[in-house]
């Protein structure tokens, strides 16, 4: 609002560069090899100048190679997968409190990398059995670098640094008990372990200290069940175990994530989740299909934002991502497409979802509450046309609800529900030349994607995409 702002706001900017290549080969007719390389620069103003002639910014520049290895012998389909992740994240940030300024900046490199190799066969007439196993290793080395102290020449420094490794076996086996019945068994066994981590402050002004290294080890069991009551029906219901250890900037990185200033929590723990599952789907006619599912997950030590007091360097309310006793989530989702003519299609999807603390004994205060960022309501309609010799169109609407930005679920943190619409068009003007224009927020629509830090209008996008 005009009557808020201040002499140093300015209008936030957004600019995307996107380069993304993929190449195949087919080494036999039995093997095959994919590569594929990403590149993404990115660079968001976030509406602030004081000094600095760009104002706060940040910006993200990201390189990815994947590399795919298919191998079909005899019974056995093989599939090795591998990748490399780089991301140099910059944060420009000045801040004026009190009449006195302050600049510095932060650079941040992550690194993931991993591979999976897997082979699936038939175990027996009636068993197809897929066997695994995944590995991954990542890094985060942060810096933040001080020019400016409250009006005073600084050489500050700040540094954040820590590393994952994680290793993994899996197994499901897909049983066939009788033509309508499919029993489908897996399971996975996580070994992760978190090390190197460590805080650096060179001004003393917080606690300097080296991070124990934790390990973690978790099996993961999980059963479904598929029954077709006929050609045009089927139902399913599944229940399984689930493990998550907590990520790098959860652990080691302090900075500012939507908005917030969080505080690196290195004691952050495992969630661990049972998710039960039921739907059914049937068609009606061989172009109209229906689907409807419920799901309910129990989850503990679940990873959530939680405030724990004021940010000595800005005055800002401090938050870090903690242990919550036990969480509960449950909702139900439907899904209907219809293909109307070869050419055109339709689908609609809504989702009603509950998200709440069920126990948290450090602030009782929040049981029963909602998750921040969790809509109750998501729903999304579309229609999608297609003619190699005109063009491929979709126009798809997006509605989501209202919700939470905090866990104490104010009024004030409550973000208004929104509706907005997107078009795509593309066209292929050669064998192997691909043009595309993408539509977003079609009419403009204004609305909060977090809280105080208003979504993208409308934007347009265009693309090259080269076949060979």
């Amino acid at each position: 609002p005009q009557e808020d702002r201040t002499p140093y706001d300015i209008k936030r900017d957004l600019k995307e560069d996107h380069l993304w290549t993929r190449f195949s080969y087919d080494l036999t007719d039995q093997s095959s090899v994919t590569l594929g390389y990403l590149h993404f620069e990115d660079k968001r103003g976030e509406g602030e100048r004081y000094r600095h002639p760009d104002g706060v910014y940040r910006s993200w520049d990201t390189n990815r190679v994947n590399l795919t290895y298919e191998l079909t012998l005899g019974q056995f389909e093989w599939l090795v997968k591998g990748f490399y992740n780089q991301e140099d994240y910059f944060w420009n940030r000045e801040r004026l409190k009190k009449g006195k300024y302050t600049w510095y900046k932060v650079d941040v490199e992550r690194v993931d990398a991993g591979g999976t190799i897997q082979t699936t066969f038939p175990l027996f007439s009636w068993s197809i059995l897929t066997l695994g196993v995944d590995n991954k290793y990542g890094s985060v080395d942060g810096k933040d670098d001080y020019i400016l102290e409250k009006d005073a020449p600084s050489d500050k420094v700040v540094k954040n640094k820590g590393k994952p490794l994680s290793f993994s076996l899996f197994f499901n086996d897909e049983i066939t008990i009788k033509e309508k019945l499919v029993l489908n068994i897996g399971a996975r066994y996580d070994w992760v372990k978190s090390y190197d981590g460590s805080f650096y402050d060179s001004s003393g002004y917080l606690q300097s200290r080296d991070h124990r290294d934790k390990s973690w080890g978790e099996f993961s069991p999980r059963v479904g069940l598929l029954y077709r009551l006929s050609d045009a029906t089927s139902v399913r219901a599944s229940v399984g175990k689930a493990f998550r250890a907590p990520i790098l900037d959860d652990l080691y990185r302090s900075g500012i994530f939507r908005g917030r200033i969080y505080a690196a929590n290195p004691e952050l723990d495992p969630e661990r989740l049972i998710t039960y599952e039921a739907g059914i789907e049937h068609y009606f006619t061989k172009d109209l299909v229906a689907r409807l599912s419920g799901y309910y997950t129990d989850a503990e030590d679940f990873f959530y934002s939680i405030r724990i007091g004021i940010d000595p360097g800005t005055g800002r309310d401090l938050y870090q991502r903690k242990n919550v006793g036990k969480v509960e989530i449950y909702g139900t989702e439907m899904e209907v497409n219809y293909r109307i003519f070869s050419w055109l299609s339709t689908f609609f999807n809504i989702t009603w979802n509950r998200s709440k603390i069920k126990e948290f004994d450090p602030n009782p205060t929040l049981e029963g509450n909602d998750l921040e960022y969790t809509p109750r309501i998501k729903c999304n309609v579309g229609i999608s046309f297609s003619h190699p010799k005109i063009c491929r169109a979709e126009i798809v609407g997006r509605y989501i609800g209202d919700m939470y930005t905090d866990a104490e679920n104010t009024y004030a943190g409550k973000l208004d529900d929104h509706f907005v619409v997107d078009v795509k068009l593309s066209r292929e003007i050669f064998k192997h030349i691909e043009l595309s224009l993408d539509f977003m927020n079609l009419f403009d629509e204004h609305y909060e994607e977090y809280l105080d830090s208003e979504a993208p209008r409308f934007a347009v996008m265009g693309g090259v995409t080269l076949k060979f």
